[in-house]
């Protein structure tokens, strides 16, 4: 079984902030439920910081973006870049920018038709 180490006493959440003004929903982040949210501010540059109370080793990291409406899944990122600081700097592990063009949906799924 997976291990929700986000949810652990002493871990810290940090946002760049809130879509509106109104009840921090950072917890959000961590719960393990699909039906709730935080949604970051509209403009500026977003970040998402959880800090670890001591070092940890992670098996996986599980974002579910954007949100359900009526069925659909609705204003999901179209880029993001995934760190981790290894106590002196921030080191990259994934990246995704559909805008940058370089991203070969092809690789990833196919969609056939048939007349």
């Amino acid at each position: 079984g997976l291990v929700n180490y986000a949810r652990e006493p002493g871990v810290t959440i940090l946002t760049s902030g809130f879509h509106k003004d109104g009840p921090d929903t950072s917890a959000n982040l961590v719960d393990g439920k699909p039906e709730t949210s935080w949604v970051t501010q509209s403009a500026g540059e977003k970040s998402l910081e959880i800090i670890f109370p001591e070092t940890r080793t992670l098996g996986c990291v599980q974002f579910i973006n954007g949100w359900k409406q009526k069925g659909e899944w609705k204003d999901l990122l179209e880029n993001y870049r995934l760190e981790y600081h290894d106590g002196e700097k921030w080191i990259e592990m994934a990246a995704f920018d559909v805008k940058d063009g370089s991203y070969n949906f092809a690789r990833d799924f196919q969609v056939y038709g048939l007349e």
